[in-house]
């Protein structure tokens, strides 16, 4: 069976590559980069999308071949991971990101991306999600308080204080250290042995603040899709 995976976001396409147990993961910055030639030698497509659905439709209309495709939405498959959030309203990415994890480690979890957006979410010890956070990434974070203030950031790297000694680095490292403390409460406040994963573009940026010990897996909404096709096919 050979599958291409297709992660589109907020901000990029992602693809993945998979035939049997091989898998080659490979960035996409745009649908024109996925050949009509990778297409027509794939036997299914699963996509997952959180773009809007002119984006989505527009992308899908790029994939004029014969293979089966497969759009992923959490009501229609979560079966496999059962969640308390609103099914609905829980993005499909996060639930990818959670099922991948899942399939690494079992037991308890916490799945942090952080992406545009930051994302935290728990599994207990029965592989249920039980809820989770949704806050802005730290790029947003950062445009949020200099649009609706009157502060002037000059522009440049942030230097190395633990506590801010000028405005640059007082917004980036108000933002991290409010990520990290938040994920900090939310495992002293989970299940014994939770797992901590992170991802997404900012993990390198956030892993070091990290008192915790954790996994960093990339492109785990790519292998959501990945685990749940074989799912599908048991």
């Amino acid at each position: 069976m050979r599958r291409l995976l297709l992660d589109l976001g907020n901000t990029r396409l992602k693809a993945a590559w998979r035939q049997d147990n091989e898998e080659l993961i490979s960035p996409i910055t745009d649908s024109a980069g996925i050949s009509p030639t990778l297409c027509d030698v794939a036997d299914e497509i699963w996509l997952s999308s959180v773009a809007p659905a002119q984006q989505t439709q527009s992308l899908l209309e790029t994939l004029p071949c014969p293979a089966k495709i497969r759009q992923v939405t959490v009501p229609a498959y979560q079966h496999h991971l059962p969640t308390r959030y609103a099914s609905h309203q829980l993005g499909v990415d996060r639930w990818l990101a959670m099922l991948a994890c899942c399939a690494i480690s079992p037991g308890p979890s916490l799945v942090a991306d952080f992406g545009t957006a930051i994302t935290l979410d728990l599994i207990n010890s029965k592989s249920e999600h039980i809820g989770g956070y949704l806050l802005p990434g730290l790029t947003l974070m950062q445009q949020s308080i200099i649009a609706g203030t009157a502060i002037n950031a000059p522009s440049g790297d942030i230097s190395h204080q633990e506590i801010a000694q000028d405005t640059i680095s007082a917004i980036a490292l108000g933002s991290r250290q409010s990520v990290v403390a938040l994920i900090e409460k939310m495992l002293k406040q989970a299940e014994p042995q939770t797992q901590l994963f992170i991802g997404g573009g900012d993990a390198r940026v956030l892993a070091p603040y990290l008192a915790s010990s954790y996994r960093k897996e990339e492109f785990m909404v790519l292998k959501g899709l990945a685990r749940l096709a074989d799912l599908e096919t048991q």
